[in-house]
C-alpha cells in the first residue's frame, strides 16, 4: 500500500494558503521540535503552565 493512501483525508499541500505553508515550515524547524520536546519533558504542570506564560509573555512584548 503506497504512502499516500493513509492521507486521502489530507488535502494536498499545493492548496495550502501561504500562512498554512509559513505554519508548517515554522513547525518543522528543529528548534520548534526541540522546544515541544523540552516543554513536555518538564514533569511538573505547574511549572509547565508557567513556562508558557513567560513564553507568551516575551511573545506579547516582541510583537509590539
Amino acid at each position: 500500500m503506497p504512502i499516500a493512501w493513509f492521507f486521502v483525508d489530507r488535502p494536498s499541500a499545493a492548496n495550502d494558503s501561504d500562512e498554512e505553508k509559513a505554519r508548517r515550515i515554522r513547525f518543522e524547524q528543529p528548534e520548534t521540535i526541540e522546544l515541544v520536546r523540552f516543554y513536555y519533558a518538564i514533569g511538573d504542570p505547574n511549572v509547565r503552565r508557567q513556562f508558557l506564560q513567560l513564553v507568551q509573555s516575551v511573545a506579547a512584548s516582541s510583537a509590539s
